[in-house]
Formats: structure tokens, sequence, C-alpha cells
């Protein structure tokens, strides 16, 4: 499902205009270059719980050493963090 399809299940569902969804979502994931609750909310607290579903969250990768396929230097990366997401048990059991 892309974010079309889904501005389009929320307003049939919600009952809200197409607009209206539209705005919901962006400000959930954020839209250009505001970032969205979602995004805020890992970056001020580390993670951000939505029970039921599950938690994003923020995962450190440690440094590393990559190497260029195209040209094989090899170049140091240093840690990041990364944004991760881990389901809820009952999200979990719905798909399998």
């Amino acid at each position: 499902m892309n974010r079309g399809e889904l501005v389009a299940k929320l307003a049939r569902r919600a009952g809200v205009t197409p607009t209206m969804a539209r705005a919901i979502i962006d400000l959930l994931f954020g839209a250009g270059d505001d970032d969205g609750l979602l995004a805020e909310g890992m970056q001020h607290d580390g993670r951000v719980v939505v029970s039921g579903f599950g938690t994003f969250y923020l995962r450190r990768r440690p440094a590393r050493v990559m190497t260029n396929p195209r040209t094989g230097r090899r170049r140091s990366l240093g840690p990041e963090d990364v944004p991760a997401f881990r389901p809820a048990p009952r999200l979990r059991h719905r798909l399998r």
C-alpha cells in the first residue's frame, strides 16, 4: 500500500475528506522538510510505542569498514543510529 492508497482508506474509514486524511498522515509521518511525529518522538525519546501495533525505535549500528565495489577501496564508517521497528505480538500473530 502506498501513501495515496493509505490516504484513501483513512478518508473512507474515518469519514473525513481526502485532504484531511492527507494532513493527518503528513502530521504522523512527515512531508517535505517537516519531520513527522514519529521521527520527532524517536529523536527526542529514542522510541515511540503504539500499543497493539509495535515500537519504533533507534538502533545503534556499530562502526564498520566498507569496501567500494567499483574501486575496491576500503573506507571506515562511524557508528550511526538507524530507525527500526518491532511489531507487537498481536500484529505479529495476525500477519502469520
